[in-house]
C-alpha cells in the first residue's frame, strides 16, 4: 500500500485547515474532522483530531479505490517548530525529543517546554543526588535536533521533584508544551 487507506464505508473523514475549512486532495491539513455511526451509543459527530495529514484519492498501486493518508505529521499540539540554519521552520516531531531523553537512564519521568528563545526539560531523576548527566542529557538533545536540520536554541535540564499539571482538575499531563505559535 502507498499509505493508510480509510474505512470510508464506517466513518467520514474531513482533512481540514486550522479554522476547520476543507483543505484540497493532496494538500497538507493541519487535523481531521472524524464522522463515525458504528458507535449507536456515542457517535462521534465532526470529532476533530490535531493530526497534521495529507490525504488523497489518487488512485493506490494495491487496486483498493478509498482515499488514503499519504503523509502523517503527528499531533500538531505536541510538535515543536524550530528554525533551520537558512531561517526556513523545521517541524519537530516529538518523537524525536521523547526517544533522545528516555535513552537517559537517569530520568524517570519528564517535561519539555519550549519558549521563543530556549528549550527546557523538567526531569524528575530516577534517583536523588548526582546531576552530572543534565548537561550531557542537554548536548545529546542538540545534536538530535541539529540532525534534523534545525538550529536548536539553548537547551536547559532541570532537575524537578514534581512535573506541571494543566489546572483543569482530571487534564492530561501535557509532556512536549510549546509557548511559541506553530503557524508556517
Amino acid at each position: 500500500h502507498d499509505g493508510l487507506h480509510l474505512r470510508e464505508e464506517t466513518c467520514v473523514v474531513e482533512a481540514v485547515d486550522d479554522d476547520d475549512q476543507p483543505v484540497s486532495d493532496g494538500e497538507a491539513a493541519s487535523g481531521l474532522l472524524v464522522t463515525s455511526w458504528l458507535n449507536l451509543t456515542l457517535p462521534l459527530v465532526r470529532y476533530r483530531l490535531d493530526d497534521s495529514v495529507v490525504i488523497t484519492s489518487d488512485p493506490c498501486r494495491c487496486g483498493r479505490q478509498s482515499r488514503r493518508i499519504v503523509k502523517l505529521g503527528g499531533r500538531a499540539e505536541d510538535t515543536i517548530c524550530l528554525a533551520a540554519a537558512d531561517g526556513r521552520p523545521i517541524l519537530v516531531h516529538p518523537n524525536n525529543l521523547e526517544e533522545t531523553i528516555e535513552q537517559c537512564p537517569e530520568v524517570a519521568r519528564y517535561q519539555v517546554l519550549q519558549r521563543a528563545d530556549s528549550i527546557t526539560v523538567s526531569a524528575v531523576a530516577r534517583h536523588s543526588g548526582a546531576s552530572d548527566w543534565t548537561a550531557a542529557l542537554a548536548g545529546e538533545i542538540s545534536n538530535r535536533l541539529r540532525s534534523l536540520g534545525a538550529e536548536p536554541p539553548p537547551i536547559h535540564v532541570n532537575i524537578v521533584t514534581e512535573l506541571e499539571r494543566p489546572a483543569t482538575v482530571g487534564a492530561k499531563l501535557k509532556v512536549i508544551r510549546s509557548e511559541v505559535g506553530q503557524k508556517l
